[in-house]
C-alpha cells in the first residue's frame, strides 16, 4: 500500500454524510442517477485537467532535464573527467622529444699563464744574435736570423687566461625505446581512464534523471491525493448543510448533524496532512531541479498516453549490459590496468635513448689556443641505459596494475549478477503495474456500474441508505485505486529504463557542447 493510502480511513465516513448528500439532489436523485455514465478515461482526463490549472507546467521529461542542468554531482564529475583529460594530455606529450635551452656565464679566478718553454734572458738573445752576426754566409746567417725569431717567439708565449666564459644553446633527447615499451602503452591507459570517467559522468546522469522522475511522481501522487481529499471535504460541507436543514425541519435526527460536523473536522485533518504531504514533495521536488521560484507546478504529464516498455525478458541482461555505463567502465577500467601493467613490464629492458646539442661557446674549448669568440659547436649521440634495478621496479608495478586490473574484472562479475537480480525485479515490478493498471480501469467500471444500479435500486426503494453508500465509498477508493496504478506504472518504466541504461533525455545532455 501506498503511503497516502491513510486517506482511506475516510472511506467510512460515506455511511454517515451519503444519506444527506442524496437530499441535496433533486428529489429521487437524478443527479446520481446520470453519474454512473461518466467514463473513466473522461473522469480521469477532468481530474487532471484540475491538477494542470496552475503553476509552471511539468512533466518527468522536463524535471530530468532540468535536474540535469543544475546538478552538482555532474560538475564534481566533470571536474573529474577534466583530470583524466589532463592526465592524457600528458601521457601523450611523452611521443615528442623532450627540448631544452640553456645559458650559461661563468667567471674563473685568475691564474698563471702558462708557457711552452724556459724563456731566454736578454743576455742570452744578445749573445746568440753576436755569434749569428759571425757567420760570413749570408744565407746561413739570415737562416739563422728566421731560426731565432722562432725559438724566441715559442720560448716568450703565454696561454691566453680569459676569465669570462659564455655558453648558449639548445639539447634534444627523444627515448627510442621507451616510446613502443612504456609511453605507447602508458598513453593507451589514460585514453581508457578518460572513457571510464565518461561513463561514469552518465551512470551518474541516469541516476540523477530517475530520481528527479521519481520526485516529480512523487509529487503527482501527492496532488492527486491532496485534490481528493479537497473534493471530500467540498462534498461533506456541502452535504452538511443539507443535514441542518434537514434537521431543522425534523426530517432527520440531530445525531446526523453531530455525526456530519465530525467527520467535516476529520475531512479538514485529512486535507491539512494532503497539503503537508505536497509541501514535502514539492520541497524534494524542487531541491532536485533546483527551482526556488516556484511555489507549484502544474502536472503537464499524460497518464493515459502509450509508455514504450520491453515485453518480453529475453535479451534484456545482453542489452542492458552493453548500455549500463557502469559496464562500460569497468571495461575501460580492466584495459586501462592492463596496459598500465604493459608499460611497467616495459621498463624493465636497457633505454636507448638519443641526445643532440647545439651550442655557442665563448671560449670554444675545442680551440687551442683558446680564443676569445663565440665558436658553434654540436654533438649527437646515442646512449644506451640499464639498471638491474629496474626488473625488480618493473615487476612490481607490473603486478599493482594487474592487482587492480583483476578487483576490476570482479567487480564487473559482481555487477553482472546483480543485474540480472535488478533487472528481473524491474522488468517484473514494470509488468505487474501495468496489469495493474489494467486490473483498477476494470474495477473502477466495475464500481462505476454497481453505484449506477444502486442509485436506480434506492430510488425505486428497493436497497436502504446503506448500500448504496457502499458502492460510493468503493467508487471513490476506485478512482484513487487507478491513479495510484498510472503512477506506479510510470515509476516502474523508468525504473525499468534506467536499469536498461537507456535515457533519451540523459543521452541529449551528454552531446551539448
Amino acid at each position: 500500500m501506498h503511503d497516502n493510502k491513510g486517506f482511506w480511513a475516510l472511506s467510512g465516513f460515506f455511511l454517515g454524510w451519503w444519506p444527506a448528500l442524496l437530499l441535496a439532489q433533486a428529489p429521487g436523485g437524478p443527479a446520481l442517477a446520470s453519474e454512473p455514465q461518466e467514463a473513466t478515461d473522461g473522469w480521469l482526463v477532468s481530474f487532471l485537467e484540475v491538477l494542470r490549472s496552475k503553476g509552471h507546467p511539468l512533466d518527468a521529461e522536463e524535471v530530468a532535464r532540468l535536474a540535469l542542468l543544475s546538478a552538482p554531482g555532474l560538475t564534481e564529475a566533470q571536474a573529474r573527467l577534466e583530470q583524466a583529460r589532463a592526465g592524457a594530455r600528458e601521457a601523450f606529450l611523452a611521443f615528442f622529444p623532450r627540448i631544452e635551452t640553456f645559458g650559461r656565464y661563468t667567471r674563473l679566478n685568475p691564474v698563471s699563464p702558462g708557457r711552452l718553454g724556459e724563456g731566454i734572458t736578454s743576455e742570452q738573445e744578445a749573445a746568440l744574435r753576436g755569434l749569428i752576426a759571425n757567420v760570413q754566409d749570408p744565407s746561413a746567417r739570415l737562416l739563422f736570423e728566421i731560426n731565432l725569431q722562432a725559438q724566441l717567439a715559442l720560448a716568450n708565449f703565454r696561454f691566453p687566461v680569459i676569465l669570462d666564459v659564455f655558453s648558449f644553446g639548445a639539447g634534444l633527447r627523444y627515448p627510442l625505446s621507451d616510446v613502443l615499451l612504456q609511453v605507447l602503452p602508458a598513453y593507451e591507459a589514460t585514453e581508457r581512464l578518460v572513457e571510464a570517467q565518461r561513463a561514469q559522468i552518465e551512470a551518474q546522469a541516469l541516476e540523477i534523471a530517475w530520481r528527479a522522475r521519481e520526485a516529480f511522481y512523487q509529487y503527482l501522487r501527492a496532488r492527486a491525493s491532496l485534490a481528493l481529499a479537497e473534493e471530500l471535504l467540498h462534498t461533506i460541507e456541502s452535504q452538511k448543510r443539507v443535514v441542518e436543514a434537514a434537521v431543522a425541519i425534523g426530517a432527520a435526527p440531530r445525531v446526523d448533524l453531530v455525526r456530519i460536523e465530525a467527520q467535516r473536522a476529520s475531512a479538514e485533518v485529512a486535507v491539512e496532512r494532503a497539503r503537508g504531504g505536497v509541501g514535502i514533495a514539492l520541497m524534494a521536488l524542487r531541491t532536485l531541479i533546483h527551482e526556488e521560484s516556484a511555489t507549484e507546478f502544474a502536472i503537464r504529464e499524460d497518464l493515459l498516453g502509450e509508455v514504450a516498455a520491453p515485453s518480453s525478458f529475453e535479451g534484456l541482461v545482453e542489452t542492458a549490459m552493453r548500455e549500463r555505463p557502469e559496464f562500460r567502465a569497468l571495461r575501460q577500467l580492466v584495459e586501462a590496468r592492463s596496459r598500465e601493467a604493459e608499460a611497467a613490464l616495459g621498463s624493465r629492458y636497457p633505454h636507448l635513448f638519443l641526445d643532440a646539442q647545439l651550442s655557442f661557446d665563448n671560449p670554444n674549448q675545442r680551440i687551442i689556443p683558446l680564443d676569445q669568440r663565440f665558436v658553434e659547436n654540436y654533438a649527437i649521440t646515442f646512449a644506451l641505459a640499464w639498471s638491474p634495478n629496474d626488473i625488480a621496479l618493473g615487476e612490481a608495478r607490473a603486478e599493482r596494475a594487474l592487482a587492480s586490473r583483476n578487483e576490476h574484472l570482479a567487480q564487473l562479475e559482481q555487477l553482472r549478477d546483480g543485474l540480472r537480480i535488478e533487472l528481473s525485479q524491474a522488468f517484473e515490478a514494470q509488468r505487474a503495474a501495468r496489469l495493474a493498471v489494467e486490473a483498477a480501469k476494470v474495477g473502477l467500471k466495475a464500481a462505476e456500474e454497481v453505484f449506477r444500479v444502486r442509485s436506480e435500486q434506492h430510488r425505486q426503494g428497493a436497497i436502504g441508505l446503506t448500500e448504496l453508500t457502499i458502492a460510493t465509498s468503493e467508487r471513490t477508493r476506485a478512482r484513487m485505486e487507478l491513479l495510484n496504478a498510472l503512477i506506479d506504472f510510470r515509476i516502474a518504466t523508468a525504473r525499468l529504463q534506467r536499469v536498461l541504461g537507456r535515457d533519451p533525455v540523459v543521452r541529449e545532455h551528454l552531446q551539448k557542447p
